[in-house]
């Protein structure tokens, strides 16, 4: 028993030896990581995309955006990525080999082409485009029979309803009672079968809550007009250019309806460079070391001034 008592008490005094050399070696193993994605020349710019722990090295920032929009890792979009602003930028503050990083990334975009289309909704009447115009443009045979041109839509709605239930009545017009698209709030849905093309039928603005109309007449026999109201519906779809998909989202009212089909971030790290005085700033700043230049006349001499 006392035997198995030392035993215990040697290795409680070794656990802070033993847990100091577990995380020395954990260090030591991050370490050889950390450098492994580091380029071994401190001068060159290295590409790397998100969730990769490959990168590229190039002697030049230049080259190093080229490789990067050229990468097929961005499906053909790689031309749209675009500098952002990280709150950590600095990878390394030694002196010797001063580190930043430039972080990329695509924007959403609004769609390549649109189609807004317009359908009559007159109840137990019908519904449809009937007779106007169809929507050139999409393909898709849902709208085949659907209208482009709103204005030549009510006309349609209305000679419909004269032929219908407002047969032999006279001085038929067509007034707006009821306006959503003021406060249109857009739901982008992604087409199933082809992802860079996105629909919009739904909530405020859109379908059966666009728009609706009363269409009157006068028909023989009768004191005051006899009226119908019915609802004008609005679709839009649209087609997102290569390496983009429709985005699912609600509410969008920027028209940015397209989002990257690889939403990855690139990052390009580097060395920080001295930079030159500009004319429009003839004190520049010195990021490597943070001293800011100002130079001043001391005196003049033999037709030379001496500045400090």
């Amino acid at each position: 028993m006392q035997r198995q008592s030392n035993r215990w008490n040697r290795m409680w005094r070794l656990a802070p030896r033993i847990a100091f050399a577990a995380v020395l070696v954990g260090g030591l193993s991050l370490r050889a990581t950390t450098a492994s994605s580091q380029s071994a020349n401190p001068d060159q710019f290295c590409y790397l995309v998100g969730g990769s722990s490959t990168q590229t090295c190039f002697d030049t920032r230049q080259d190093a955006e080229a490789a990067m929009r050229n990468d097929p890792a961005f499906s053909g979009a790689g031309q749209w990525l675009e500098r952002i602003e990280t709150p950590l930028s600095l990878m390394s503050t030694t002196l010797t080999s001063p580190q930043v990083a430039f972080t990329y990334q695509i924007k959403l975009r609004a769609p390549v082409v649109a189609y807004t289309m317009y359908s009559a909704d007159l109840g137990s009447v019908g519904s449809g485009g009937f007779g106007c115009a169809p929507a050139a443009g999409d393909p898709h045979p849902d709208y085949a029979g659907w209208c482009a041109n709103e204005a030549a839509l009510v006309a349609a709605a209305q000679q419909r309803w004269l032929a219908t239930e407002l047969a032999g009545c006279t001085g038929a017009s067509t007034t707006l009672t009821l306006d959503r698209s003021a406060n249109a709030s857009p739901f982008v849905e992604q087409d199933p079968n082809n992802p860079q093309r996105g629909i919009i039928r739904s909530f405020m603005g859109y379908d059966t809550l666009y728009r609706t109309y009363q269409t009157s007449a006068q028909c023989a026999g009768e004191t005051s007009p006899r009226t119908r109201t019915w609802k004008l519906r609005r679709h839009v779809t649209f087609l997102c250019q290569t390496g983009f998909k429709a985005d699912i989202a609600s509410g969008r009212a920027d028209g940015a309806y397209c989002e990257p089909a690889q939403s990855f971030v690139a990052i390009i790290t580097g060395p920080m460079q001295q930079v030159c005085s500009a004319q429009g700033s003839p004190n520049p700043c010195y990021p490597a070391t943070g001293e800011k230049a100002r130079q001043e006349p001391d005196f003049n001499f033999a037709s030379r001034t001496f500045v400090r």
